[in-house]
């Protein structure tokens, strides 16, 4: 209320102090004198008057892939746990604001800014943030405009302009008790490279109205605060996938982190036998792998004594990840085989099959390699590495023949565990008993010569 003037305190208390001098009977006999007006429409006006409330601004920001938190009263609480996108998904950042107080706010300027990182990792012509007509909580409708820095930040928020990116609209009011979402969005482009921290903050700038001395309504700007900044934080996801190839047989080796460690003992198949090929293909990235390629190499010599038999899965089968998540197989042909995909920090095995032909020598390091590439979400591939790819060798040994006649053996000069081709007895052994054979047989010859002439 308006403080009194001196002419109307005085008024008042002389007024008082009369009636405190009259009796109540004095006071009834002095009423009777005087009849009631009746009252009329024109005896009765009214006015209002201005009481500024307590402005209360406050705003949250959130991205969609973010859990952890819970929206309280217009702020986030819990622990924030970031979310990780890959190549062509699209960030939507949600930005709610608050009017917390009991005054309504003006001109509400919400000031979006990219750090460097992420503003390099987002396609800069897919960047939006809402503008036009906005419904709020409470249905009453707003209208966000871009802002024009000249006119619309002020003094206090100098600051923040100065920074190297942001997106910046106004919000032209925002009632007492209510709120309003609205959103910025960006689509990761190919190519990122893996990280995470990577930062977005807002900050919100606001004003309220009062009446000054003269009556006057006047803008304010409210009381900058904690609650009126915050910031979310993404991650980039990119794969990286791993091949780990081992036969049935190879032994001294342990799969570790999607690759074979140990120096491989390789084994042994005969004529007529089943190799295994154990195919191990191991997501240790933070994104999901598409379309994973696994291409069987085997070498010259060995396909030409063992019949590659192809995968032992086929087109359109259902297999399970080590994580235990279903997995198709998209195509599958005799040395190529097409994975649906491979999730982060997952891994599936499979198996190519192959079989020892009848006819074979005795002989060792036959290798077989298998290749894998694979695409990330947007269809660019994923670039290859060393540890794409990895192989295996297998020996093989010659089918024993027993010694059905070693009499006949003894007569044409060929026994059964005579030198062969890919007999593990050195040559150099052999020639060393032919030499020292004939050595002797010569010195025996001349001795025998010798003691004749004698």
């Amino acid at each position: 209320l308006e403080p009194l003037s001196k002419e109307s305190k005085k008024a008042i208390e002389e007024a008082y102090e009369a009636i405190q001098k009259l009796t109540v009977e004095e006071l009834q006999e002095e009423s009777k004198q005087y009849a009631e007006i009746p009252v009329t429409e024109l005896m009765q006006d009214e006015d209002y008057i201005n009481i500024p409330g307590t402005p209360l601004a406050k705003i949250a920001k959130l991205a969609d892939k973010t859990q952890g938190v819970t929206l309280v009263k217009g702020r986030y609480e819990g622990q924030k746990e970031e979310g990780i996108y890959e190549y062509g998904d699209t960030v939507d950042y949600t930005i709610t604001l608050t009017n917390a107080g009991t005054a309504d706010l003006y001109n509400l300027l919400v000031d979006d800014t990219l750090d460097k990182k992420l503003l390099s990792i987002l396609k800069s012509d897919s960047i939006t943030i809402t503008t036009g007509q906005v419904t709020t909580k409470m249905g009453d409708t707003i209208q966000v405009r871009t802002a024009e820095k000249d006119e619309d930040i002020g003094k206090d928020s100098e600051s923040i302009t100065k920074q190297l990116e942001s997106r910046s609209v106004v919000l032209d009011h925002l009632k007492s008790g209510d709120s309003v979402a609205i959103h910025l969005k960006g689509i990761i482009q190919s190519g990122a490279n893996r990280d995470t921290g990577l930062n977005n903050m807002v900050h919100l700038v606001a004003q309220y109205k009062t009446v000054n001395e003269n009556g006057e309504n006047e803008e304010n700007y409210v009381e900058d605060t904690p609650e009126m900044t915050d910031n979310d934080t993404v991650g980039i996801g990119t794969p990286d996938i791993l091949a780990a190839k081992k036969a049935d047989k190879t032994k001294n080796v342990i799969l570790e982190n999607g690759r074979y460690t140990g120096k491989k003992k390789y084994g042994t198949y005969k004529a007529g036998e089943e190799v295994q090929f154990i195919l191990t293909v191991t997501n240790v990235g933070n994104g999901t792998a598409n379309h994973v390629k696994v291409t069987e190499e085997p070498s010259t010599e060995l396909k030409k004594y063992v019949q590659m038999k192809g995968f032992a899965n086929k087109a359109g089968d259902v297999i399970r990840t080590k994580k235990g998540k279903e997995l198709h197989i998209e195509t599958s042909k005799k040395r190529e085989l097409c994975l649906e995909k491979i999730e982060a920090e997952d891994a599936v095995e499979l198996i190519y099959i192959g079989k020892v032909k009848k006819d074979i020598p005795s002989i060792k390091f036959l290798k077989n390699e298998v290749v894998i590439t694979g695409q990330n979400k947007d269809g660019s591939k994923i670039p290859t590495t060393s540890k794409m790819s990895d192989y295996d060798k297998i020996n093989l040994k010659e089918k024993e023949i027993k010694n059905q006649n070693p009499k006949k053996n003894r007569e044409t000069g060929t026994k059964g565990n005579g030198a062969k081709t890919g007999d593990n007895t050195p040559v150099f052994m052999y020639s060393f008993l032919s030499i020292a054979a004939i050595l002797a047989l010569s010195d025996l010859i001349s001795y025998k010569n010798k003691k004749r002439k004698n």
